[in-house]
């Protein structure tokens, strides 16, 4: 995930459990192209941008990672409250 050229805007993520014990759901459907992966994170301990350009959930069973600038979480976040306030 990490290196992934800035021009692609796929926003690659990766999702690492201390134990597989925190994986609730892992399913990948024969009919479609639909994947499902849920579980369970535990209490947030930390939230921060690398370099701008990945957001990093810790917490207390494992961390996901999103490759996504500031900049657009910004700007999606603007979308949604202008939504809202329609």
């Amino acid at each position: 995930m990490i290196g992934m050229s800035k021009k692609t805007m796929e926003h690659s993520f990766s999702i690492e459990l201390n134990s597989r014990g925190y994986i609730r759901t892992v399913s990948i459907s024969d009919i479609g192209e639909k994947a499902l992966i849920e579980g369970a994170l535990g209490n947030l301990l930390e939230i921060v941008f690398r370099d701008d350009v990945l957001l990093e959930v810790l917490a207390e069973n494992g961390a996901l990672l999103l490759d996504v600038s500031r900049d657009v979480l910004e700007k999606a976040f603007l979308k949604v409250e202008k939504k809202e306030g329609e």
